[in-house]
């Protein structure tokens, strides 16, 4: 019962986190659009990737909330929604090793000299990893729910092909 909570606590902290990300990556597009800055077509590229892998990846999340219940049933999820699921908290990673390489490397500042800025790196670190390992194991819970309802299927159909 406990663990359960704990799980979904988690999946909705993941799913905020996945929602607060993907609106940090459009005001990032739009405001890159307002203003005239140096932005490649590569840059565009990615960040529009990364805001429609940001919606799949939502959507995954609340999808597969309902695999930390009781109910059975069995629903598939394409593997686009697993990829994108993937590819936000692995962007987030990316920006975040960017903008601490680019930060306390490029200004030779300390992490005593700005203590926030690194506890919030730290914060955004810890949500992108919990969301990549909860989805390596959501796939094999799904994994091991479908293994047991072919199981049962099997079962009822053979009590179900008694002779009369």
């Amino acid at each position: 019962m406990t663990k359960t909570i704990i799980q979904k606590s988690i999946k909705f902290f993941i799913i905020a986190f996945t929602i607060i990300a993907t609106g940090g990556m459009l005001f990032i597009f739009i405001n890159s659009f307002s203003r005239n800055t140096m932005a490649g077509v590569f840059d565009y590229i990615l960040l529009g990737i990364a805001f429609v892998s940001g919606i799949m990846s939502i959507s995954f999340h609340i999808k597969t909330y309902s695999y930390y219940s009781k109910i059975k049933r069995k629903q598939n999820i394409h593997k686009l929604f697993w990829i994108a699921a993937l590819i936000v908290p692995g962007y987030i990673l990316y920006i975040i090793e960017e903008t601490f390489v680019n930060y306390f490397y490029g200004t030779n500042a300390t992490i005593g000299q700005d203590i926030t800025g690194f506890i919030f790196i730290l914060i955004i670190l810890f949500f992108s990893l919990v969301s990549i390992i909860e989805v390596f194991f959501m796939f094999k819970r799904i994994q091991k729910r479908h293994e047991n309802l072919s199981l049962e299927q099997e079962l009822d159909n053979i009590g179900n092909n008694s002779i009369l």
